[in-house]
């Protein structure tokens, strides 16, 4: 397996989990901040 493949097949799915942890944290800030007020 090259590099290159291993880069093509993990980055699309390691972004699509940075995206939805992204989206987890703005939900929760917005939560705390719904709260705080």
């Amino acid at each position: 397996m090259s590099v290159n493949f291993f880069i093509n097949n993990l980055y699309p799915f390691v972004f699509c989990h940075l995206d939805n942890i992204y989206h987890i944290f703005l939900k929760v800030h917005y939560i705390l901040h719904f709260f705080d007020y």
